[in-house]
């Protein structure tokens, strides 16, 4: 690899489209490895839990760990990736990805396997903490829209995939195989990474803001580990600490120097907080699809797990290919009208799927996943455009990495919303057929949320359209 200096960076990739398209597919392989190694663990979970001999609670902390490890050091490793490089923070996440890969195929016990999928979660908040940012670096803000459709059919391919890979692979290979059929592909991409010419930082670094990277950890931890037991009372006393923690992170970023996320930004740029609002309630109405789908297809359908695989994978057959056409479209028409109809789109769906019964034909979920798809498809790939094409340049590591922080904290609230109405109708016990009706229930009430997610998100793009309207009038 040949070194060039970083203030060529910019210059050598806006007249190179050969290196901006290796730097596409670059990240878009790490898009498409992100939801492989959050995801296909999750489908061996039952396998893992007999093999491991592993109590229920503690298996629950897999995935929970690997949400914790992101969320609470994505913004930190963006800042320090500012400060020290954006491209080294992100070959050094893939990296620590393939070890913490690697040891989880030797875990002997829970405890061992918790902690591989901590450092997978590091990693992740390392690798998405920057991929967006160097994206959005190699092309000007209107070229910007392809690039980040690519990306965004990427990520949906592995949400696709992850599932397929991590249920075949347990079946046939056991359950170690759902790391170790990785490593092979994440080799290569830390070799393709190291192959980018150039580097993105800073000119002047600041110092690190070490306080408000602790405080800022404190919010993360009452937020995933409050909703992962709510509505127990030591839970809702976790997740109330959490808020007053955030409450603190906030008052300590206003007055610190060199803060992790200068919070003025959000009102310099309200076209960039209604983009990170949106993207939160998206995601959580998003992220619970699949596990409420599974449940209700198996359990009151009585599907068998192929024939309800099938069905869930039309979501993401028809999202992957609308993205890059949506993010091209987005780049010539106004991305926040493609947005806002992808947004109604999916509204219509999940208020289609919330009125769902025992004798609902499937072709109706069939219908409601096929316009979730063709709904995000549409919303994605323009919202993020109109954040990053909102943001100035010397910025866009911090704002790609609250966009990626606004995805998984609307991860982690939808879902455990949905937690909630099991554990509240339901409750720890087995699901049986006597739990139908509750079951039901449970999944009523969460598309409903989910539609109203969606509904509160076409309201804030709608207002923020009408106050550019109102803006371009006075000039």
């Amino acid at each position: 690899m040949v070194s060039i200096q970083a203030e060529q960076t910019q210059e050598y990739y806006l007249n190179n489209r050969r290196a901006q398209l290796f730097v596409v597919c670059v990240i878009s392989f790490g898009a498409f490895m992100g939801p492989i190694t959050l995801a296909t663990v999750n489908v061996a979970l039952p396998t893992i839990a007999h093999a491991l001999n592993a109590k229920a609670s503690l298996i629950g902390w897999i995935p929970t760990i690997f949400l914790l490890g992101s969320i609470s050091l994505m913004l930190p490793f963006s800042k320090l990736a500012d400060n020290i490089g954006r491209k080294k923070i992100y070959v050094s996440g893939m990296i620590v990805n393939t070890l913490g890969t690697i040891a989880a195929t030797f875990a002997q016990d829970i405890y061992w396997l918790i902690a591989c999928r901590f450092i997978q979660g590091i990693a992740s908040a390392m690798i998405f903490g920057c991929s967006m940012a160097i994206l959005t670096s190699v092309f000007p803000p209107k070229q910007r829209g392809l690039p980040l459709g690519i990306n965004a059919f990427a990520l949906y391919a592995g949400l696709a995939t992850a599932p397929l890979l991590g249920g075949w692979a347990t079946e046939y290979l056991g359950w170690r195989s759902v790391f170790w059929v990785q490593i092979p592909a994440l080799l290569i991409l830390i070799i393709a990474a190291l192959q980018i010419r150039g580097e993105w930082k800073n000119p002047k670094p600041g110092k690190f803001d070490w306080k408000g990277t602790v405080i800022f950890g404190f919010w993360t931890l009452g937020l995933v580990v409050g909703l992962s037991g709510l509505p127990d009372p030591a839970h809702i006393v976790i997740f109330i600490a959490g808020i007053a923690a955030l409450i603190w992170f906030a008052t300590h970023e206003s007055k610190t120097e060199n803060p992790l996320v200068r919070l003025s930004l959000f009102s310099e740029h309200k076209s960039f907080t209604i983009a990170l609002i949106a993207t939160l309630f998206m995601y959580a109405a998003a992220y619970p699809v699949s596990i409420i789908t599974s449940m209700y297809l198996q359990y009151i359908k009585d599907m068998p797990p192929s024939q309800a695989g099938n069905i869930m994978l039309l979501q993401a057959i028809a999202m992957a290919p609308l993205a890059p056409i949506a993010g091209k479209l987005s780049d010539k028409l106004n991305a926040g009208v493609i947005a806002a109809i992808g947004c109604a789109i999916a509204c219509l769906s999940f208020f289609v799927y919330s009125s769902v019964g025992e004798l609902t034909p499937v072709v109706i979920v069939s219908v409601a996943m096929l316009g979730l798809g063709v709904g995000y498809g549409l919303f994605t790939t323009p919202n993020n455009n109109i954040a990053m094409h909102s943001i100035p340049q010397k910025e866009l590591g911090a704002a790609a990495a609250l966009l990626n922080l606004a995805r998984t904290t609307g991860n982690t609230i939808g879902m455990g919303v949905v937690t909630l109405f099991i554990t509240y109708f339901i409750g720890s016990q087995p699901i049986t057929d006597k739990h139908h009706p509750e079951l039901l229930l449970t999944v009523n009430l969460s598309m409903k949320m989910a539609a109203v997610y969606c509904l509160i998100t076409f309201c804030l793009i709608l207002i923020i359209k009408i106050k550019q309207r109102h803006q371009q009038q006075k000039f």
